[in-house]
């Protein structure tokens, strides 16, 4: 945490800026041919600014909010402090050319968060699985490179499960029955979710086979809170992150979707057990599977 608030990754610093400078332009009325010629730069290079495809160097930060008349000098300090702290390295440097557009965007945005809810209805959260488990999953779908990647980033994404955000997840039940890996690895999946189960910042509820129609029966998703752009009004920002098929999905910003995956978790969890009885729950699976494989 960083003061009492989130580590906001480098990507999250991005785009604020990206978001901010491109703002500026436009109160400056200026257009980006416009802009980049005063500076003496590409179109390409102020485009990459403009769309968070790269961190800004301080001189050109300092360039650009002189060339956009910023001068209020609480504003530029605070604009040159998330240039500096968005050119650090990010621990998923490694992985990054592997995942897709909205993936890298999640990572971002779940480091950062301050609340995360979940609702899953297909296989376990990655946030969740343990290694053999996720090396299981993954295998199907991934081989060679891209697997070794996208399974090491999913261990790095559970750092945050030490030192993080409040965490909300709603489970349909068959994830809980659904033995991926085999019993022997499923039990262990089914033990370490007991134990994250039970900590204070960290919620399970499961949807029992009883509950009715809810939006996370048609596509698993995310809605993650992060605190809000120190260059933005908002005090928070809100996003969702969501999977149908084989296409993933980050909604940001004023995008009407997001109230509609709000009220889905709030439906969902609604329908949940509370988290005592997911606990216990949990429990009486995973003994049930540790007395099956004694016989």
């Amino acid at each position: 945490m960083e003061n009492g608030r989130a580590e906001l990754r480098p990507l999250v610093l991005r785009h604020w800026l990206a978001e901010y400078l491109c703002a500026a332009r436009d109160a400056a009325t200026m257009n980006q041919a416009a802009a980049a010629k005063a500076l003496g730069w590409s179109v390409s290079k102020l485009n990459r600014v403009e769309t968070a495809a790269v961190g800004i160097q301080m001189t050109d930060a300092k360039a650009l909010l002189d060339l956009y008349r910023v001068t209020d000098p609480d504003t530029v300090e605070r604009v040159l402090a998330m240039a500096r702290r968005a050119r650090r390295r990010d621990p998923f440097a490694p992985y990054r050319k592997h995942f897709s557009e909205p993936y890298d965007l999640l990572t971002a945005y779940e480091a950062s968060a301050s609340e995360i809810w979940s609702v899953d209805t297909v296989v376990l959260p990655g946030l969740l699985q343990t290694r053999d488990y996720a090396h299981a999953l993954l295998s199907v779908r991934h081989a060679d490179e891209p697997f070794e990647a996208l399974l090491r980033a999913r261990m790095v994404r559970q750092r945050l499960l030490d030192d993080g955000p409040k965490l909300t997840f709603v489970l349909d039940e068959a994830l809980l029955r659904r033995r991926i890996g085999g019993a022997q690895v499923f039990l262990e999946q089914l033990a370490q979710l007991h134990e994250l189960a039970s900590r204070p910042d960290l919620d399970v509820l499961v949807l029992p086979f009883t509950s009715s129609a809810h939006l996370g029966l048609w596509e698993p998703f995310m809605v993650i809170e992060i605190p809000g752009s120190p260059l933005a009004d908002d005090p928070n920002e809100i996003v969702v992150y969501r999977e149908s098929g084989d296409s993933e999905h980050l909604l940001r910003g004023a995008d009407k979707q997001i109230k509609t995956y709000r009220d889905g978790y709030r439906a969902a969890a609604a329908q949940a057990l509370g988290a005592v009885e997911s606990l216990a729950l949990i429990a009486e699976l995973r003994d049930r599977l540790a007395a099956e494989l004694a016989r």
